[in-house]
């Protein structure tokens, strides 16, 4: 044997020592391993002896040749774990874009950084605010500011009284539909609408046909129900970023909404709707799914009531105000859960605030508070001026006449009482109510003592 293959028989027997566990010397052989010797001859073994010899382990020929994954190698396999990982990603974000979650999403992050933004750059404090719309066709509130709009322009103020910005919608008969933090203004003599955010435009679109009305989400999904040439109503569901959801064409026998409400998850509609039916006026409420083709559960109110609003309430439940009764409907069934009939009284106005509810309605002449929980239970009746208006936040109610503000808890005890030197317009809920005024907008609260 040469130095060569001895050197090379050695490292065998290392490596072989090293897998049984034990430490190898010079010299030391086990069996099955060259002893030294140029050439082995194998024993041979009769049948017998093969079967009471006791299997000897044998070393791995290739334990010596083991060698590291190569770089190249390595590269490789990173590289195809990548790809399904990329792979894998794209999957879930094509499902989540076709679910509209991702859209959501989008719109959710934009309104939280629209929030962050206008929070470092509040500056001092700014109120009251001038706001140069002394008579607002619409106030309503917006992301814990608010907004007011008149026939040419929308102006959007912050929650620390930050004017954000104007704009001017050039509409012959301008509409608005607010969400949470987003509104969207629409053409009612046309059929354009645009959908915006407390800071920037979402999206501009011509809708086939004319707008009757439209309804945002509180995540930014817009509902518009317009009038076609082929069907008396058609209404159009889009997703946050104005791509559709669904569309529904309502036939003559379906009615035509005169009222639209999402309900909290940004999925389901309730839709307050007017048909014919043997010469009768028939208020329909529809009950939506935008998953799903079909018009849902339908409630049909009285004969020959006209139904005013539909509006979602916490605990999975629709409230339907008619011009005779108001009732609650229970979201999952369609069917009443409980009523208040107005008892021959004319309703002027009807506010909910939270579960509860504040009416007023006109008796004989005279004008008469009416709070009312969560079951339509009366709390309280109180008489009122003539010309009041009334308003709803929080935990109290608010009654406006002439130049005075007057609070009421929902049990009928007035609060406070407090005169202004011009004539309040509305009272805008929130964490901080706000008092709007003639062109100016200021926090409400009770009178120093």
């Amino acid at each position: 044997m040469n130095e060569t293959e001895k050197q090379r028989q050695e490292r065998r027997q290392r490596m072989l020592a090293r897998e049984q566990g034990r430490e190898w010397v010079p010299g030391d052989t086990q069996p099955g391993t060259d002893t030294g010797a140029g050439v082995r001859v194998p024993k041979k073994v009769r049948r017998s002896d093969a079967v009471q010899t006791p299997d000897i382990p044998r070393p791995n020929p290739t334990v010596g040749h083991l060698k590291p994954l190569s770089p190249l190698l390595r590269r490789r396999r990173r590289r195809r774990r990548l790809l399904w990982a990329a792979l894998a990603a794209g999957v879930l974000l094509a499902v989540l874009a076709l679910s509209g979650m991702l859209t959501g999403l989008g719109a959710a992050l934009q309104d939280a950084a629209d929030s962050a933004v206008l929070y470092l750059t509040r500056g001092s404090d700014a109120w009251p605010v001038s706001t140069g719309i002394t008579s607002p066709l619409r106030a309503e509130a917006l992301g814990g500011g608010f907004l007011l709009m008149d026939n040419e322009d929308a102006a959007v103020y912050s929650a620390y009284g930050n004017h954000i910005r104007t704009i001017q919608h050039g509409f012959g008969r301008p509409g608005l539909a607010v969400g949470s933090k987003r509104f969207a203004l629409y053409n009612r003599a046309g059929s354009e609408v645009q959908l915006e955010t407390r800071t920037d435009t979402v999206y501009k679109k011509t809708l086939e046909g004319g707008i009757l009305l439209c309804a945002v989400s509180d995540n930014g999904s817009l509902a518009a129900v317009t009038q076609t040439e082929r069907y008396p109503a058609v209404l159009q569901v889009l997703d946050p970023g104005g791509r559709p959801v669904i569309t529904y064409s309502l036939a003559q026998g379906d009615g035509v909404p005169v009222s639209v409400d999402f309900a909290a998850d940004n999925r389901r509609l309730a839709v307050g709707a007017l048909a014919a039916e043997a010469g009768q006026m028939q208020a329909l409420v529809y009950l939506l799914d935008t998953g799903k083709a079909d018009l849902g559960i339908c409630y049909r109110a009285d004969a020959g009531s006209q139904l005013l609003r539909v509006e979602w309430l916490p605990g999975n439940r629709v409230l339907a105000v008619l011009d005779n009764y108001l009732t609650v409907l229970d979201a999952a069934t369609g069917t009443e859960q409980t009523r208040y009939s107005y008892g021959g009284a004319s309703l002027l106005q009807a506010e909910a605030a939270g579960a509860r509810m504040a009416l007023l309605v006109s008796v004989r002449g005279g004008s008469t508070l009416v709070t009312l929980d969560e079951n339509l239970v009366t709390l309280a009746r109180v008489p009122v001026p003539r010309t009041a208006l009334l308003a709803a936040a929080g935990n109290e109610v608010y009654v406006l006449d002439g130049d005075t503000v007057s609070c009421y808890s929902y049990d009928g005890v007035i609060n406070w009482q407090q005169r202004y030197g011009a004539r309040p317009q509305a009272v805008l809920g929130g964490e901080q109510p706000l008092l709007v005024l003639s062109g100016t907008v200021e926090p409400l609260t009770a009178p120093a003592n």
